[in-house]
């Protein structure tokens, strides 16, 4: 039996997938041409329950985006620092992907040598790493 590649998801693609109403996570697994699982780490859960919260267009986005995270486990990361230094420190940690449109997180990412499923405001789909 084939391991699935593991991969974080950052809110930006998921907010990404509910604001276009196109699954990226799918078209990212036809580019790597194998199945994914895709990990949704708790801030990620935690920040799009906040903005779920909110009245408005972002709001309902992020009620769209948390929907499609709920087909994911969440994986609890550690406490301290921003979102970007904890889903860094969790990718390196587990020697994981992490999927995102944000260009100045993967930029991070790539120094540190972690591998990038990236999804360009274009909506091409990107390796990088």
């Amino acid at each position: 039996m084939k391991l699935l590649l593991k991969v974080l998801v950052d809110s930006s693609l998921l907010m990404l997938c509910a604001e276009r109403g196109r699954d990226y996570l799918s078209i990212l697994e036809d580019k790597l041409g194998e199945k994914l699982e895709f990990l949704v780490p708790a801030i990620v859960w935690n920040e799009l329950s906040h903005l779920a919260s909110r009245p408005g267009k972002k709001g309902k986005t992020a009620k769209i985006a948390l929907e499609i995270a709920k087909s994911m486990a969440v994986v609890n990361m550690g406490s301290g620092g921003s979102v970007d230094d904890r889903l860094e420190k969790l990718a390196k940690d587990l020697g994981i992907a992490v999927a995102t449109v944000d260009a100045g997180l993967a930029r991070r990412l790539r120094r540190q040598r972690i591998k990038i499923l990236m999804v360009g405001r274009s909506g091409e789909p990107r390796i990088l790493g």
